[in-house]
């Protein structure tokens, strides 16, 4: 991996297994019986994090100019959650046709910004790669790229897709269910 992205990766690998990755959910879990005390100890640590997580993406954004496109995509791979997603959030803004299998790894691995990617893909590559990127995105369990693939089926009119969609309807996650219940109606038509 390049030095640069190495270094902050390192800083973002000691950040990865805190309190501030958890998902909201977890978090409520996590705080429910905890003390005033404990709570205002988790106030500070946040803030801390927070810190750390804006001074990594200045200092990617600093360095961008100095790597190179093949750099991003290994940096990606190698990186740390932090680190991928400060990446992700570049390619995903930043099109070339070869982000693409970056993209559809991270679609299939069910990567934080899988979502992101399935819209980037729908505005900017050939149709049967957006039909891959759909069939993996269907198949995640991230409640946001399951419905970022809802809405490009029904974007797209696939109406093979119909029935596997009709299965999400009753989904647990109301944007899934309500995605998918719109996206059905509309391949009806």
């Amino acid at each position: 991996m390049n030095p640069i992205l190495e270094q902050l990766n390192q800083i973002g690998l000691g950040i990865d297994e805190s309190f501030y990755n958890l998902s909201p959910e977890e978090r409520i879990d996590y705080m429910q019986g905890l003390t005033k005390e404990e709570l205002s100890d988790i106030a500070r640590t946040e803030n801390h994090l927070q810190s750390l997580v804006a001074n990594i993406r200045i200092k990617f954004e600093e360095s961008l100019g100095d790597l190179e496109i093949s750099e991003l995509i290994e940096g990606y791979y190698s990186a740390g959650k932090i680190l991928r997603n400060e990446i992700g959030a570049y390619i995903a803004w930043n099109f070339q046709p070869v982000f693409i299998p970056v993209m559809l790894y991270a679609i299939f691995e069910d990567h934080d910004l899988a979502y992101r990617f399935l819209a980037t893909l729908y505005d900017n590559a050939d149709k049967h790669v957006v039909l891959i990127a759909v069939g993996l995105g269907l198949q995640c369990d991230n409640n946001r790229t399951l419905k970022a693939a809802i809405d490009v089926v029904g974007l797209e009119k696939y109406r093979d897709l119909l029935d596997v969609i009709q299965s999400f309807v009753s989904h647990p996650s109301p944007d899934v269910a309500n995605a998918a219940s719109w996206t059905v109606n509309d391949l009806r038509l």
